[in-house]
């Protein structure tokens, strides 16, 4: 569950800083790219608010692979090339709804499998890792763009890793 978490840090803060200049170099007006990033906010709230209410009614494991495929089907469109305003704000919307949602499957998860005796602890831990996983997206994606000069690498990059970070909530 910590690996998993820490990848979705990755991806989190990587597409969060570097989502317009992505959209920029993929050949989108600054203020296009400016307008789909902007579409993260409402997604993001839509993402916590859909996503707590299917936890109280499906299994928790099938909610996090299925919402937080979102993201991965949003940095493979990008990796391709994605270069008009409606497809880069359909990805920002999808990179929206599993940045809303990830807290909310950290905080849920842990207390369904780990209980509540520890569960500031183990949260607190599992929430270390998302943030160092965090600090190393923006890094990642910028060091990506500076040594290949494009942002293709990254993107293939976090998608298969926030795929295969997936791949645990299916045996939970």
């Amino acid at each position: 569950m910590a690996g998993s978490f820490a990848i979705f840090g990755l991806f989190t803060a990587g597409m969060l800083v570097h989502l317009v200049p992505l959209l920029i170099a993929r050949g989108l007006p600054g203020d296009q790219a400016a307008l789909a990033a902007s579409s993260i906010g409402a997604a993001l709230i839509f993402g916590r608010l859909f996503a707590g209410f299917l936890l109280d009614r499906v299994f928790g494991p099938y909610i996090v692979i299925a919402v937080m495929l979102c993201p991965v089907v949003a940095m493979a469109t990008l990796a391709t090339g994605a270069g008009t305003l409606a497809v880069a704000v359909a990805c920002a919307i999808l990179i929206g709804i599993g940045l809303g949602a990830e807290m909310d499957f950290m905080g849920y998860l842990i207390s369904r499998y780990f209980g509540l005796k520890s569960y500031s602890e183990i949260y607190g831990y599992i929430n270390g890792v998302f943030l160092f996983g965090s600090a190393l997206g923006p890094i990642m994606m910028g060091f990506a763009q500076q040594s290949t000069g494009s942002y293709t690498p990254a993107l293939w990059a976090l998608t298969a890793l926030t795929a295969a970070a997936l791949v645990p909530f299916a045996f939970f």
